[in-house]
């Protein structure tokens, strides 16, 4: 019995000894490997610290150049702190600049070159030979015609135009617009100014270059911008028979048939002393009229008159797009002649009517319309300083219309095409009788160089010019460029 308790004892004694050495073991084994991980660990922080480090001297060299940049900011930023709305030394900057503008008004300048270039194709003249009838040598000159000659030429014509524009009061401006141009052109005509955008009304027999103040006058506008008053050296034809497509000759057509009614630039003086007023009615109804003397040199400045009423008619009536309608009359202090062209003295009437308008059909589509008309001793007057060697225009009427964006990729680009037709009067005592109409038709396609220049291939086609049956139909071609600034 003892021997298997002391057996027992020894199992257990050796049991208990193997179990303790098992679980110092496992023990030891466990211990070791946590160890390991946590070496690892320890060198993973070492990793992300050392990285953190050269992120904080980074962010301390920069820290340290923005220091240095603010530095060197603190006087302007002192600077731009005083000049706050509100601050001593931004009322005093406001002050200063609204006593210079109290002073000297507001100024603007502006200015636009323009040059033309034209040939003619295929010009036959009828040549003639002057001589008085052997019979009554009392009589008119006479023409005793000797065959056809060819008259094809080329010419350059170019203007330069600068506006100033001062505002003197909250209401008022002064405009001036000094022009500088030479005024060739391909053959005289009706269709006046044929070659040159700036005809000038005091230009010398020599076609040579002028310089000339075109508009110099005093605007003001009363009654919360609806009433307009203008006096001063003007330009009528920059006010009545208004049109959107064919009333700009930078830009849009180049023959005074389109640009203008015949019946009216013919007999209208232009760029003289005058006055105009504007009243905008509402409604999309405006009224305006001027007066004006028919002497543009500043001698006899009211010994002739011409006045001219308006009345404008703005509408969407059509698919919601714009329309401008415009009808005018006229009168002009006229003098009377004898049949051989001998100036009588007295004074009479003369009336003359017109119409103008353009109409959106789509947002790139617009097509116009003009008309006009002249009581025959009105037409017979028209030899102003303008068209000397033309008669005046009995009737006219001219229709034609743009297009904007024609071509791919090309949204601001503009081609137009009109037609015009005029019946010129006989000047009295003058010779040959001009029995026959002038007839034009214009194409033109304005290319967009730029914002501020643009040039225009044009193609014309014009019979009879100035009544002239010598003339048969003859073509021009040409080119135009237009630079503002």
């Amino acid at each position: 019995m003892i021997s298997k308790l002391k057996f027992l004892v020894m199992m257990m004694a050796m049991l208990s000894f193997a179990f303790g050495s098992s679980a110092q073991a496992i023990a030891g084994g466990l211990e070791s490997a946590q160890t390991d991980d946590i070496q690892k660990q320890i060198e993973v922080l070492r990793s992300q610290i050392n990285s953190l480090n050269s992120t904080v001297e980074g962010l301390k060299d920069e820290n340290t150049s923005v220091k240095a940049r603010s530095r060197e900011m603190e006087s302007e930023l002192a600077t731009l702190k005083g000049l706050q709305p509100g601050t001593e030394i931004a009322k005093s900057m406001e002050n200063r600049v609204t006593t210079l503008e109290d002073k000297v008004g507001t100024i603007k300048i502006s200015g636009a070159l323009t040059g033309i270039v034209q040939s003619s194709v295929n010009r036959k003249i009828n040549r003639s030979q002057q001589g008085q009838e052997p019979t009554n040598p009392d009589t008119a000159t006479i023409f005793n015609r000797s065959g056809q000659t060819t008259s094809d030429r080329t010419i350059g014509a170019g203007s330069f135009d600068l506006y100033m524009e001062s505002k003197i009061l909250d209401n008022t401006r002064i405009y001036t617009n000094l022009d500088a141009n030479s005024a060739n052109q391909v053959f005289p005509s009706l269709s006046l100014p044929n070659g040159n955008t700036t005809f000038s009304t005091h230009l010398p027999a020599q076609n040579i270059d002028v310089l000339n103040v075109l508009e110099l006058y005093v605007e003001s506008q009363f009654y919360n911008d609806k009433f307009t008053a203008t006096v001063g050296k003007i330009d009528l034809t920059n006010y009545f028979d208004g049109n959107k497509v064919a009333w700009d000759e930078h830009r849009q057509f180049l023959s005074g048939a389109l640009l203008d009614n015949a019946s009216f630039t013919t007999v209208v003086p232009l760029n003289t002393i005058g006055a105009r007023g504007s009243y905008d009615i509402g409604w999309g109804l405006t009224a305006q009229a001027a007066v004006a003397s028919e002497d543009n040199s500043g001698d006899k400045l009211f010994n002739q008159m011409f006045g001219i009423a308006e009345i404008d008619y703005q509408s969407f009536w059509l698919f919601g797009l714009e329309g401008n309608y415009r009808a005018y009359g006229y009168v002009k202090e006229i003098n009377t002649f004898t049949d051989r062209g001998v100036v009588t003295g007295r004074d009479v009437m003369g009336l003359g009517y017109g119409l103008s308008g353009d109409q959106k059909l789509t947002d790139k589509l617009t097509i116009f319309a003009r008309w006009g008309a002249n009581q025959n001793a009105l037409a017979n007057n028209a030899l102003n300083s303008a068209t000397a060697f033309s008669p005046g225009a009995k009737g006219s009427w001219s229709t034609g219309g743009s297009y904007q964006g024609l071509l791919p990729n090309r949204p601001d680009d503009i081609a137009g095409g009109g037609f015009s037709w005029i019946n010129p009067a006989d000047p009295v005592g003058q010779s040959p009788v001009r029995d026959f109409n002038e007839w034009l038709i214009e194409f033109y396609y304005s290319y967009k160089v730029a914002d501020n220049l643009h040039v225009s291939p044009v193609l014309q086609f014009l019979k009879h010019p100035n009544g002239d049956n010598d003339e048969n139909i003859t073509t021009i071609f040409g080119g135009r460029a237009f630079l503002e600034f």
